[in-house]
């Protein structure tokens, strides 16, 4: 069976699937029906359902096949996260009763094995699921970036009337080089619950490139708004990083 697809991303990630895959016998689909998600259907392109009473906002499926024989995997992780910040038309999210289908980027001859939810992430920021393609990292790396550049808009844009060093701070991060420090992590001063265990990234070295690199990317696209548009509007858009969910797991 071959079934081509494309579905365009406009959120952290940008996919392009089709789907090339042949049938095989002893498959397994594999949800997390424990937290109210459940996946079936054809595991070329399974259906994620959502039967929690939270959007899911952030998911990854994971499909194991065998390519010329040998094992190989495929990962497809879709986020909302910027069209969410940047008021877009949803087709990412899978809110309470409802399902989305996702399809794996194969090749012809692509045998199918298994295929699970990796990862997901609901609306309040809840990691479930077992992430062994670290889903989370990415997601918590470029939400913090984002967090952290908005905090320093607000901080120095709010209020002033004189925002010279504010958009020359932005530019530079903007500029910074791959392995310059840009702007350190703000200290996280929310009430955790006693059940939930905040999100730490299982490599840090990794967690702090995609941080940089995000970081530069949301810097320059601040500097693209305040100077086509203004800086109402680019500190407008930083006041929505600033409400992103802090990633955690229920203890």
């Amino acid at each position: 069976m071959i079934v081509s697809r494309v579905v365009t991303v406009a959120g952290l990630r940008i996919i392009a699937s089709a789907v090339c895959a042949m049938a095989m016998s002893g498959q397994t689909i594999t949800g997390l029906p424990d937290v109210g998600l459940s996946l079936s259907g054809d595991p070329g392109q399974p259906l994620l359902r959502n039967n929690a009473e939270r959007r899911v906002i952030v998911y990854t499926i994971r499909f194991s096949i065998l390519r010329n024989g040998n094992p190989f995997t495929i990962s497809r992780c879709l986020s909302a996260l910027l069209n969410m910040r940047n008021q877009l038309s949803d087709e990412i999210t899978v809110p309470p009763n409802g399902e989305r289908s996702i399809a794996m980027a194969g090749r012809p001859g692509d045998v199918i094995q298994s295929v699970s939810l990796d990862a997901a992430i609901f609306e309040d920021g809840e990691i479930v699921g077992p992430d062994s393609t670290n889903t989370s990292d990415r997601i918590a790396a470029r939400i913090q970036a984002e967090r952290d550049l908005g905090d320093m808009v607000l901080a120095k844009g709010v209020g002033n009337q004189d925002r010279t060093s504010l958009w020359t701070a932005v530019h530079e991060v903007a500029n910074a080089g791959p392995r310059n420090t840009v702007l350190p992590h703000a200290q996280n001063h929310e009430e955790i619950p006693a059940e939930r265990a905040l999100h730490l990234p299982s490599d840090a070295k990794e967690y702090a490139r995609i941080y940089r690199e995000q970081q530069m990317s949301y810097a320059t696209e601040l500097s693209s708004v305040q100077q086509k548009a203004g800086d109402v509007f680019a500190i407008d858009l930083a006041s929505r990083s600033v409400g992103y969910p802090s990633l955690w797991r229920r203890k």
